[in-house]
């Protein structure tokens, strides 16, 4: 059957190869995702986090997250670590960590 689909439908076949590899490399990056990120809910805040995994891990939305932190979405400070922006700022790394959890709560304490 392989062998007569080959012959005849060669580039379809490879299509169809290319198509399920790509399905089962997209689903499996989804189930280590998933699984990650059911193990790092609510993770304690750290200096080495950036401000999306904070949002990520604290289901908050970025906006929050930067509003906490002082950042604007134009500042492009997504990829710095809490560290990074606590020494730009010139602030402890604890402040901005507190200011965090400050603003999460009252993200999910509102209705």
């Amino acid at each position: 059957m392989i062998g007569h689909l080959w012959a005849r439908h060669r580039w379809l076949l490879l299509g169809f190869l290319v198509a399920s590899a790509l399905a089962l490399v997209f689903t499996a990056r989804a189930l280590v995702l998933a699984a990650y990120w059911s193990e790092h809910r609510d993770e304690a805040i750290a200096g080495w986090m950036t401000p999306g995994y904070v949002g990520h891990s604290w289901n908050v939305p970025p906006e929050v997250v930067g509003a906490a932190l002082g950042l604007r979405r134009e500042d492009g400070a997504r990829r710095l670590t809490l560290t990074e922006i606590a020494a730009a700022q010139g602030v402890p790394v604890a402040d901005l960590a507190r200011d965090l959890e400050t603003a999460i709560a009252a993200f999910r304490g509102a209705p």
